[in-house]
């Protein structure tokens, strides 16, 4: 078990284990989710920032740091979790009918300073909040991942897949390619491929991991599963856990304990809630009494109990059970129905100092709670359940809304973006909402008022909303970038000794989400020759930095999203361009697919096809109104002291053209 005072220590712990390598996935699950939280915490330490950056780090910053990582963040839908910001990482919530979605791990895969490939995982009993990390008394342990570990992730890896494909399905009508964002899909996919592949030895120094995932195969329960490995008999048991089922529930647990494991010495360990008193099920302490059992605390009791821990002592070893499962039957009850847990078995050999912190209490001195503190509820039935997406691409938002009908009449003007939504019922009974706009910044809420006639007052709905196909300005992970500002930082570029600052320009001088300046246009077509001259010569000279990617500085990528973006600003109407703007951005992709060509034949990355597609694609689009602009033109028809200009004329100069820029010969 992790010896740290606060789970962000562990996790500081983790991520300095690939201190020199590389992170390539994270995956955080969690019950409850403090986005907030999460992104103004928990992301910087991801970025291999610390706390103390918080205040001098902008967000495009953190995101360029982030993008060496895919991070996937999962909680249970019931609990209405806060949604993301602009931060780089996906978000995925789902729901369980009559259970939680309840583990809290971390788990990362990657390769460390050596090469070798490693994995590391945290299991505890902390949410992904302010309390779970910073207030609440938790626990955490830390493990190196092997074959036994990797085994029993592999099943919640495929299950977070599926819900995870299943929400993309639903949402897509037309089975267009989607690229939902933080890529949850791919990244849940690159864990499992890791874990099958990489991880097939197992670590002796390692403790179990033991997963609880709901399946009609089997009628044992998860503490079954959990001490299926304590062979001997056990001495003595202490349970800690702030929640507990009633005895009708507990009893048949217990006699798991009792009969099958011979424990005749088990301690109970209720939690204090905010008002000093102690949260235990009366019907337990009449068992407690009959039984002759006890109770214990902890001796530094200045703060909320929220850990979940079970040790059980035999006469050689003593085992210790960590993690999410409370005390009840949802979490610890049979395994063909419940909850989805996961806890860690540590087993040390020989006697264990398991005593230190804790001490006796005595019944006739403690406050009890009401019995409605004591068991964790299940999850409060919404009439709603939503799944969103805007989709940038297109720019549809579609929205299916399940729930009953008598809850469908009591809705009153369900919005997205302050447009009314007109949703309509479906064959499978569900309500279907499409609607196309324009949105210039994610919108990650959608909002459904309705009457809540047993208290006679308006309550609101919310739903998350999934960002696909999004340019990374889109989602305003950084400036959008602006073609004049990286033309001038090319010209102004040394190309053997790179950009100047640790991080060079990204081509925008706003912030994100700013507004940009239109630039006047001026036809220094020597300029664009000279800037994409230094473009080659950089690159060539630093092949190990990629000309492709969107996040290397002066990346092909990112100057072609820059005069994407431009192209859009200047359209007069779709499709059509002012003949000047044909002109110049005939010669410019020209110049730049050329560019493109160059770096690839030269290039060790395999992601360039692609985008070179994608300009050809807009070149072509460009060339019938350019080759008109020329049989048109008045200097032309002087130089050629003709009338009108033949079209084999027009043919061979524009052969000539790209030759020139190299854009037949590569």
């Amino acid at each position: 078990m992790s010896s740290n005072s606060l789970i962000r220590d562990a996790f500081q712990q983790l991520i300095d284990t690939f201190d020199g390598g590389n992170i390539d996935s994270l995956l955080f699950t969690s019950f409850n989710f403090s986005a907030s939280f999460f992104e103004n915490n928990v992301l910087l330490l991801a970025a291999g920032c610390s706390i103390k950056d918080a205040g001098s780090i902008t967000a495009a910053q953190l995101n360029e740091a982030l993008a060496k990582t895919e991070i996937t963040v999962v909680c249970d839908r019931s609990t209405f979790p806060e949604p993301k910001s602009n931060y780089r990482y996906g978000q995925l919530a789902v729901g369980l009918k009559g259970a939680f979605f309840h583990p809290k791990i971390i788990l990362a895969t990657g390769t460390l300073k050596n090469g070798e490939s490693a994995a590391e995982l945290i299991v505890g009993s902390c949410n992904l909040t302010l309390s779970g990390w910073g207030l609440n008394r938790e626990v955490a342990g830390t493990c190196k991942v092997g074959k036994q570990q990797a085994d029993n992730l592999l099943p919640l890896i495929q299950w977070l897949s599926k819900k995870a494909k299943d929400e993309v399905d639903y949402l897509n009508t037309e089975d267009d390619d989607v690229n939902e964002e933080g890529n949850i899909r791919q990244n849940l996919k690159s864990i499992e491929t890791f874990l099958t592949n990489e991880r097939r030895k197992n670590i002796d120094s390692s403790p179990k991991f033991i997963l609880r995932l709901p399946s009609a195969k089997t009628s044992k329960t998860y503490l079954d599963l959990l001490t299926s490995g304590v062979s001997q008999p056990v001495t003595s048991c202490r349970i800690v856990s702030p929640f507990w089922s009633n005895r009708e529930k507990l009893e048949p647990l217990l006699d798991t304990l009792f009969e099958k494991k011979g424990s005749k010495n088990v301690t109970f360990v209720p939690s204090v809630n905010h008002e000093g008193s102690y949260c235990f099920p009366s019907d337990m302490r009449d068992f407690i009494k009959e039984s002759c059992f006890g109770y214990e605390g902890f001796a530094n009791d200045d703060r909320y109990t929220h850990a979940k821990y079970v040790s059980l002592i035999t006469k050689n070893a003593t085992h210790c059970f960590i993690g999410s499962a409370n005390f009840t039957q949802a979490a610890m009850g049979r395994l063909d129905q419940g909850n989805v847990e996961a806890m860690l078995h540590y087993q040390i050999k020989g006697a264990a100092p398991t005593d230190i912190g804790f001490i006796t209490l005595n019944e006739s001195d403690m406050n009890w709670a009401d019995d409605s503190e004591t068991d964790e509820q299940a999850p409060e039935v919404s009439p709603y359940v939503t799944y969103a997406s805007y989709n940038w691409k297109t720019q549809y938002f579609n929205c299916v809304l399940e729930c009953e009908d008598d809850a469908f009449e009591v809705i009153e003007g369900p919005r997205f973006n302050c447009k009314n939504l007109d949703f309509k019922k479906q064959a499978d009974g569900t309500y279907l909402a499409s609607l196309k706009l324009s949105v210039r910044q994610p919108v990650y809420l959608i909002e459904i008022p309705f009457v809540d006639h047993d208290n006679n007052e308006l309550c609101v709905y919310q739903g998350l909303v999934a960002q696909w196909n999004a340019e990374e300005d889109e989602l305003v992970y950084s400036p959008k970038p602006q073609l004049s500002k990286i033309m001038d930082d090319l010209r102004a570029l040394d190309p053997m000794k790179g950009p100047k600052g640790a991080r060079g320009s990204k081509g925008s001088a706003t912030e994100p989400g700013e507004k940009e300046d239109e630039e006047e246009r001026e036809f220094d077509f020597f300029s664009i020759y000279q800037a994409f001259y230094k473009l080659r010569k950089y690159f060539l000279s630093h092949p190990k930095k990629d000309p492709f990617d969107s996040g290397t500085v002066f990346s092909l990528a990112l100057m072609f999203r820059a005069i994407s973006l431009e192209i859009d600003n200047k359209m007069l109407k779709p499709g059509e361009l002012n003949n000047e703007d044909v002109i110049y951005y005939f010669i410019f992709l020209s110049e730049l697919v050329s560019t493109a060509k160059v770096l690839a034949t030269n290039s060790t990355f395999e992601n360039s096809s692609v985008l070179i597609d994608k300009i050809e694609m807009i070149v072509a689009d460009l060339e019938l109104p350019f080759k008109q602009l020329m049989s048109e033109s008045r200097i032309l028809k002087q130089f050629l002291q003709s009338d009108s200009v033949e079209q084999s004329t027009v043919e061979a100069i524009l052969g000539w053209f790209k030759e020139q820029v190299n854009y037949t010969h590569g």
